[in-house]
């Protein structure tokens, strides 16, 4: 007989050789609560309580991906964002929280405009998380989002469809131009991939392994491809006054603020740091 008491030591015997000893005990907490539906107060005060057999079964099966440094979320299928609760794979990143703070900058910019019914697009979505919480909270925008992943995207629609969202999401390109939209937008953002692959090295396995090498990586030379794709893109279907946001590499940051406001296309350009301190988001308004 499993016990919860006897499941949480199990997976933080797994967990421990992959992460430290605070990350595994917090993740064994989640996997549980995810496993039993039960509170984490709940998992303590019923410790004791045997798991079924089913529920067993499940966590012996899950051990070695955890062994492998498979990321809880995909172990799970899903991931939080904000009060959305999303499905991820490994077709798509698994959210963080630093993309939930430049959502909330983008809602706090639209309400504090006052723009009832603002254009939204959002390159490179992914899961779906951005315009789905920009739609959430901004019931009145028209949202569409690009990727050039066809498994990502079925993934966005199935999260839009169990959020009861509606975004247009679209199978384009950003660096074919041919592709881009000419209609006029409030917002354009994106949260493309800046990942240099010299940083392999230093990344931590369970990204490396498992989270899709085609959202991370960019080449060694020129690391900020689609931050100039987008800009221009944005200096063509931005209207006046719109807005164009980025979440970018803390690495980076700097040299982006500085090529934004080379353009001449924009002004106000601000680059903001995240909850840890680092220069990771940008916002620029188009003249």
């Amino acid at each position: 007989m499993m016990t919860i008491k006897t499941a949480f030591a199990k997976l933080v015997q797994t967990l421990t050789p992959v992460y430290d000893e605070r990350e595994s005990r917090s993740m064994a907490d989640l996997y549980l609560e995810y496993l039993t539906g039960m509170r984490r107060i709940d998992l303590l005060v019923y410790s004791d309580r045997a798991l079924t057999d089913i529920q067993a079964a499940t966590l012996e099966a899950d051990l070695p991906r955890f062994a492998a440094a498979t990321p809880l979320q995909y172990i799970t299928g899903q991931a939080w964002f904000g009060t959305l609760q999303l499905e991820v794979n490994p077709s798509v990143l698994i959210p963080r929280p630093e993309t939930e703070e430049l959502c909330e900058w983008i809602t706090a910019t639209i309400k504090e405009q006052q723009l009832n019914q603002p254009t939204i697009l959002d390159i490179g979505t992914g899961s779906g998380c951005i315009p789905l919480y920009l739609k959430q909270q901004i019931p009145g925008a028209e949202v569409a989002a690009w990727d050039i992943s066809a498994e990502a995207l079925a993934t966005a629609r199935r999260n839009a469809e169990k959020n009861h969202l509606s975004v247009n999401f679209e199978l384009k390109d950003v660096l074919n131009p041919a592709g881009w939209p000419s209609t006029q937008l409030d917002v354009l953002v994106s949260n493309p991939p800046y990942i240099t692959v010299a940083e392999k090295e230093s990344m931590h396995e369970n990204v490396l392994a498992h989270e899709p090498h085609l959202a991370l990586f960019v080449t060694d030379n020129d690391p900020q491809q689609f931050y100039k794709a987008i800009h221009i893109l944005g200096e063509k279907a931005l209207k006046p006054g719109g807005y164009l946001f980025f979440e970018t590499h803390a690495d980076f940051g700097a040299d982006t603020e500085t090529m934004l406001n080379k353009t001449g296309a924009y002004r106000e350009v601000i680059l903001r740091k995240d909850m840890h301190g680092n220069p990771r988001m940008i916002r620029a308004t188009k003249k």
